[in-house]
Order: C-alpha cells, then structure tokens, then sequence
C-alpha cells in the first residue's frame, strides 16, 4: 500500500504534458484516469489554457434513506462512456475539419487561445456536497453551490480550467463562471457540463442551441470572464454590443454564433493571462473593455 501510495503520488505531481507545468495532485475524492494528453506549448502569439476535466461520480452510499432519488437522475454510466467523446472537444483544431469533427479550439484558435487537455479525474461526490440530484443549476444570482465545489475540487495551486462533467443537472443546465476576487460571490471558477448535450457534438447553425461545442465553447467564454452581451435581462454587460451583424454572437444568451467583438476578444485575453497567472478577475474587469494595443 505505501509503494501504490508513492507511486500515485509520483504520477499525480508529473509534469502535465498539455500544459508545459506541474499540475497539483488531484483534490480529496479525486483520482487520475488520464494525463499522458500531448504537450501543448504557446506558438506565434497564441496563449495556451490547461484543461482539467473531472467526471463527478456520486456515492450511492451516501444517499439518505428520506431523500426523494430517483436512480435514472444518475447517469454515470453515461458520463464513464462520454469520456472519450468529451475529452476529444478540446483536440487539436484540424484545418479543414467537417463540421461534426470541430471541437472548441475551432471557436477560440482565430482568438489566439488553445485550450489543451492536460488531466481526466475521477470524482466521487456525495449527497451532502450538493443538496440533491439532479445537481442544483448555479445562477447568477447564487453562485453559493458553485463556489463550494470549486473550492472542494478543483486542485489547488492549478491556473487553468476546471471542467466538471455532472451525471445530472437541473434542466440540462451548463454553466461557466470567471475566478472572482469580489463582488456577491468571489472564489474560484470553472465550468459545469451534463451528459445529456453530449447527444450532439457538431458545431451546429443558428438557431440551434443544442450544439455542445458552441454550449462550452460559450461556458469557457463565461469562463475567461466574458458577460452575455446584448441582453435585457438586467445582469451587467459590456458596453459594446455587436447586434446586428455577424460577430460577437458566441456570449449572446443562446450562444447562437461563434464570433466574438473585438471588445470581447480583447477582454478574454485579458482574463486568460490573469487565469495562468492565478490571479482572479474583478467585477468591473467583467463590464470594461479593454483598452485596444497602440
């Protein structure tokens, strides 16, 4: 047991070939499928963002006999065999791929940013650390359960993202948040996906809204601390809205392009060099832009 220990040790402290960095070993309840994705390194400009993909598995065990649970809210199953699936939309951005092999660094490449795998996990979670499943959907009006898990799993000391793959979430719900150091709910950021968006893998066109790589493509926007843009909704947006025309429709509410204003490439630039830094992003980061290079 002591030599599996020191070599689990070994293999979760080596150096993550996608990233060019030492990655922390895995959180409490987390444990290693893969890290052998190839090295990455930033070329001609480009800045290059480690991915680590956790695939939350929840302990039956855990489950209290009062719970209302219903057993086909927890697809594990499903979530084991999309691994594969998953993990292929962070792949090299081929030139020339048909549209069903385009994956998100087809979206964020002409932005200079490359989204490079560098961990899978396994992560057992339990009844306690959510609530309930299906999984609450975080909103920006309470980011609480977000925060927590953020904190509980993402590993400590990694600059890069942290995308969680959850058995179930309210409604097929996917979400991004930007690490925040203020406002109603500052701590760390990451992504939230569900299994079921998995169903379709292609780019897709307007108005579809059910193409996985624009859904995360738009969540890891969320992530590099872009806001919706062109919304009535109330939530604080850039000052710079691009409608009507054929940019910038990535961060629009249902994601229905892939372009992004040059307000937006510029602030999400921004957020990625404070996310490899490990420096979190203010509130009012979110709502300004940028000012453009002389």
């Amino acid at each position: 047991m002591i030599v599996a220990g020191l070599v689990a040790a070994l293999l979760a402290a080596a150096t993550a070939p996608a990233a060019g960095q030492s990655l922390p070993a895995p959180a409490p309840g987390c444990a290693v499928i893969d890290q052998t994705f190839p090295r990455v390194l930033p070329t001609g400009g480009t800045l290059v963002v480690p991915v680590i993909i956790h695939y939350m598995v929840l302990d039956l065990g855990s489950v209290p006999s009062s719970e209302p649970f219903d057993p086909d809210d927890n697809h594990v199953a499903e979530v084991l065999k999309k691994v594969k699936q998953l993990n292929s939309l962070f792949g090299v951005p081929s030139p020339g791929a048909i549209r069903r092999r385009r994956n998100v660094n087809h979206v964020w490449a002409p932005f200079g940013v490359r989204l490079a795998l560098a961990r899978t996990e396994r992560c057992d979670f339990t009844w306690a650390d959510v609530g309930r499943v299906p999984v609450p959907a975080p909103t920006p009006a309470d980011l609480t359960l977000f925060r927590a898990i953020a904190r509980r799993f993402n590993p400590e000391g990694f600059n890069g993202l942290n995308v969680y793959q959850w058995p179930k979430i309210d409604d097929g719900t996917t979400y991004g948040s930007t690490p925040r150091v203020d406002g109603p709910f500052p701590g760390p950021g990451g992504v939230w996906f569900h299994v079921v968006p998995l169903s379709d893998t292609s780019l897709g066109k307007a108005p579809n809204p059910r193409s996985v790589v624009r859904l995360l493509a738009h969540e890891v926007g969320h992530f590099f601390s872009l806001k919706h843009n062109c919304t009535d909704s109330g939530e604080p947006v850039l000052p710079e809205c691009p409608f009507p025309g054929t940019s910038g429709k990535l961060m629009t509410v249902t994601a229905d392009g892939i372009g992004l204003s040059n307000c937006e490439e510029r602030k999400a630039r921004q957020g990625v060099t404070k996310i490899l830094q490990g420096t979190p992003i203010s509130t009012e980061e979110e709502i300004t832009c940028p000012v453009a290079d002389q």
